[in-house]
């Protein structure tokens, strides 16, 4: 069997890459395989699913018919094993070979193994496909009191998913603080006034030793050492990239996947990636990056697309990430790194929950920005950054909370 296009992964970067090909190339025989049992279906609104916000049909995003009416043959449960880029096949799980023109990795990641004694208990849960989704609705009827680990925004979406069904939970954490590679003093301040607002209790600079229980969750034993009650232990621990397919193969990997250029096209030859799994060469940093988030995905998939047909295209988006979170907008938007070439300035109002924190480069150019409850600087800071814009000369003022970027001239 023998396909124009193949496609690994039916994830939103996939899908986009399919119809973005289909749109330019009418007549190309497209494939996607998907280890997914699921059609295609929105993991940002997983939270929301479970925080009663949305129904659980509302998560879907295609059906069979949208793929039908476009030419595009989906494989869902079926996976890739290995690729052979010389010969230009994939082999599935079930052994047999298929043939492809140009080909596509978008297979993501998958969640970082939590190596504790007792992760396998019932009423440990992660948060990353619709099935963990439908476990942890199950579980949610029944928990009377949660233990959160992890200090970034899926820990946060725990938080408030508990805290909105009035399950008391603890936040443990081995950080000072959630997102302790991002804020400083006044940006932990005003998370952790947040949390005491919610009521929820917060264990900084310890972690989890031990999950308590025989089958189920009964607790957990800290480092400090303190043993907490529970019967529900969510954990955010990140994911690691699928890169399985790529061992033997003349496909440069990056310190944190795939490398591709500013068209995602990799070294191999009519190999393009898209997605979690890539480090592409970002043209607005000019550096290799890899950013794991849903817009950047679906953005990534239009342009392989549009590349895999002919038509040159970079990639070109300054990422973020948004949450509404315990009364919080937040956004990390850029390159929010600190470093030894990196400046940073905060401003913040922490009762009416307003923080920015600014990152500038030796030159004063704004390479990132972290927002809390001031999310109408977001376009104006994005097309500071995309442009290059150097902060220098309002560096000073940059610390008042009451200054109005609209009301800024860039000279």
């Amino acid at each position: 069997m023998r396909y124009e296009y193949i496609i690994i992964g039916g994830g939103i970067a996939g899908i986009t890459a399919a119809e973005t090909i289909r749109e330019h190339d009418p007549k190309g025989e497209i494939a996607i395989f998907s280890r997914e049992p699921h059609l295609l279906y929105s993991r940002v609104e997983i939270p929301s699913f479970l925080k009663g916000l949305v129904r659980r049909d509302q998560l879907f995003l295609r059906t069979l018919g949208d793929f039908d009416k476009k030419r595009i043959n989906l494989f869902s449960e079926r996976s890739v094993e290995s690729i052979n880029i010389r010969h230009k096949k994939v082999v599935l799980d079930n052994r047999e070979s298929v043939f492809y023109g140009k080909l596509l990795i978008a297979a993501g990641g998958e969640l970082e193994q939590w190596k504790v004694p007792g992760a396998y208990l019932n009423g440990v849960v992660r948060m990353q496909t619709l099935d963990d989704a439908d476990a942890i609705a199950k579980h949610l009827g029944e928990a009377k009191k949660a233990v959160v680990v992890g200090d970034s925004f899926t820990a946060l979406e725990f938080l408030e998913i508990f805290s909105l069904k009035k399950i008391p939970v603890t936040l443990v954490c081995l950080a000072p603080s959630v997102f302790p590679a991002i804020l400083d003093a006044a940006g932990m301040e005003l998370f952790t006034h947040n949390f005491k607002k919610h009521k929820i209790e917060t264990r900084f600079g310890e972690s989890i030793r031990e999950v308590k229980g025989t089958e189920c969750v009964t607790g957990v034993r800290t480092s400090r050492p303190a043993e907490l009650e529970a019967d529900t232990v969510a954990v955010d621990l990140g994911s690691t990239k699928n890169l399985v397919f790529f061992t033997g193969q003349d496909i440069e990997i990056g310190k944190n996947g795939v490398k591709t250029n500013e068209y995602l096209k990799t070294s191999g030859e009519d190999v393009w990636a898209a997605g979690d799994i890539t480090e592409y060469y970002d043209v607005v940093f000019e550096h290799h990056r890899s950013v794991s988030n849903w817009t950047s995905a679906f953005l990534q998939g239009e342009t392989a697309g549009l590349n895999m047909v002919g038509k040159k295209t970079p990639f070109k988006n300054v990422s973020f990430y948004s949450i509404t979170n315990l009364g919080l907008h937040i956004t990390a938007l850029g390159e929010c790194e600190t470093g030894p070439d990196i400046e940073t300035v905060s401003r913040s109002d922490t009762l009416q929950g307003m923080y920015e924190r600014f990152f500038l480069d030796r030159s004063g150019i704004l390479k990132g920005v972290f927002i809390s409850n001031m999310f109408q600087d977001k376009p104006i800071l994005a097309t500071w950054i995309e442009r290059k814009v150097s902060l220098a000369g309002i560096r000073g003022r940059l610390s008042d909370i009451g200054l109005d970027l609209k009301d800024v001239v860039i000279g």
